[in-house]
């Protein structure tokens, strides 16, 4: 407990004491234990308490270990658990405290220390945690029993402590500032994000955090950048409840649509499903141009094909090209298979119509931004398996393509820090599949980074931000798709969160990720001379 330094009485327990800790700590003078009636009788208040894989659910929502009953009786009710659970008795004068757990504990659920420090953070209390894995612990390791293990990673809230200049019996620390939302993503790298309330402070980012945030963010970009850290402060993460607000259009902030560019809108079948809307554009009859077949972004939950048609007019423009771009079906309403599906839909009907459009079928190019990224990927993807309808090119632009990113797989600090993050992935990605993210039972044919042979795929250009929360499963795809033999081209500009092209289109790091975007395709067209 050495990163909360005050004087006064340790109070500490390990396993079912650390519950007994932990109640010593929220419920003092209460004379809820006679174990700890003693302490109680003193006036001395605990200065620093420590509570060491506590064996008793310290929340009501959490499975219980079978030594609660022991503590409350057998099949204890709602008044009985909360009585006894000191995550539900923490306040503002509950003292700085000390958790320790394995995150693969089988005995005892980590999720009920988790519980612990979300009310002592909810609460503005001092809280150090200390999460490894039980092979790391040091009594695994034959000494005595410590809540300091090599490999962990040490989270104290409120000030940075000062670690040591060298590690400690050859341990490796990294020590970080935690918020509420880092603690969601720890939570769901346990498996328990489940269990803990979804407020909409999870995911902001207190000032002083902010600001370590921005050192890493490009300098160019930190304007707008500190506009969507507090644009994401004010709605939280997205759920159900909030789904409606998320999906409310904004007209005020569409691009213009261009009068000399052509739109037209087509209802495309899509077999056992209801037909999908198509906004072709700049089709022209009897030319022979290229196509990209567009899917628009959203986290799997929102956006419109319509919202960005003036964009995509400019682009059409620019290439001498055709661009469908289509409304799939939004989740949690429609699952994977059906937006799938409309996709593919789309994509046939261009090539089967690529006379009238004119379009040339062996240059048709699939393109998408963020979760359009992920569908554009798995289009890929089916259009190769189907083999009705050859792809030039995939464009993934910071692809949402792996669904354990925020779930089992955690980003390390700044990555997923501003804008969409761990927490609004899990809840995309947990719409889209119908299941929660990250377990083994997910089908690979929702999830393009889950596809086992990515051999025979169309090349490829992969565009992310070094702060993206998807940068880390964009570079392991590219890397896979090289690995399998196609090629691929990798775009990583630094310091940029995800969206930022749109967001400040008008910096330089928009202006560079743009300009290689389309050059990529006027390569993937053809034109070699860029």
């Amino acid at each position: 407990m050495r990163h909360l330094r005050t004087d006064g009485i340790l109070v500490a327990g390990f396993s079912a004491g650390g519950h007994l800790a932990a109640s010593l700590a929220t419920r003092y003078k209460q004379k809820i234990y006679p174990a700890i009636d003693a302490l109680d009788d003193t006036d001395a208040r605990p200065a620093v308490v420590g509570a060491i894989y506590p064996v008793i659910s310290l929340s009501p929502d959490i499975g219980h270990h079978d030594s609660t009953s022991n503590l409350v009786g057998p099949n204890p009710d709602a008044e009985a658990i909360a009585r006894h659970s000191p995550a539900l008795q923490v306040s503002t004068e509950t003292p700085p405290m000390f958790l320790a757990h394995a995150v693969d504990d089988a005995a005892v659920n980590p999720a009920n220390t988790l519980a612990m420090m979300q009310a002592l953070m909810t609460a503005k209390r001092p809280v150090e945690a200390h999460f490894l894995r039980k092979a790391d612990t040091p009594s695994a390791r034959g000494v005595p029993a410590s809540p300091i293990g090599r490999g962990r990673t040490c989270f104290t809230l409120g000030r940075r402590p000062t670690l040591p200049d060298k590690p400690r019996d050859g341990i490796n620390s990294m020590t970080m500032e935690i918020s509420r939302r880092s603690l969601a993503k720890w939570a769901a790298a346990l498996g328990s994000a489940q269990f803990l309330p979804r407020l909409a402070s999870a995911a902001t980012i207190s000032s002083e955090t902010q600001a370590d945030v921005m050192a890493f963010v490009n300098p160019a970009l930190r304007p707008s950048a500190a506009v969507v850290a507090r644009m994401t402060a004010e709605h939280g993460t997205p759920s159900d409840a909030t789904l409606a607000t998320l999906r409310r259009p904004h007209p005020e902030v569409m691009p213009k649509r261009l009068p000399d560019v052509p739109v037209d809108e087509h209802l495309v079948p899509v077999p056992g499903g209801p037909a999908v809307k198509v906004y072709v554009i700049n089709a022209r009859v009897g030319a022979k141009r290229p196509a990209v077949v567009h899917m628009h972004g959203g986290g799997y939950i929102a956006g419109t094909a319509d919202f960005e048609i003036g964009k995509h007019q400019a682009l059409a423009q620019q290439l001498d090209c055709v661009i469908a771009t289509v409304n799939y079906r939004l989740a949690p309403e429609t699952r994977f298979t059906g937006s799938i599906e409309d996709n593919y839909a789309a994509l046939k009907w261009v090539h089967d119509h690529a006379a009238e459009l004119g379009v040339d079928i062996a240059r048709i190019a699939v393109m998408g931004e963020s979760a359009g990224g992920g569908h554009a990927a798995r289009l890929a993807i089916t259009a190769r398996d189907r083999g009705e309808v050859p792809v030039c090119f995939q464009t993934l632009i910071y692809p949402m393509l792996d669904d354990r990113t925020g779930s089992t797989i955690m980003p390390p600090f700044p990555v997923g820090a501003i804008g969409w993050n761990a927490a609004s992935n899990r809840y995309g990605w947990a719409s889209f599949l119908g299941m929660e993210p990250g377990s083994s039972s997910v089908p690979a044919s929702a999830v393009p980074a889950r596809v086992t042979d990515l051999s025979g795929l169309p090349p490829a250009f992969i565009a992310v931000g070094g702060i993206d929360l998807f940068v880390t499963e964009d570079l392991n795809y590219a890397q896979r798709l090289l690995n399998a033999k196609v090629p691929c081209e990798v775009l990583v500009v630094p310091g940029a969160y995800h969206g930022f092209d749109i967001i400040a289109a008008d910096t330089p790091p928009a202006r560079q990720f743009t300009t290689a975007k389309l050059n990529a395709l006027r390569r993937a067209f053809g034109n070699m001379d860029v």
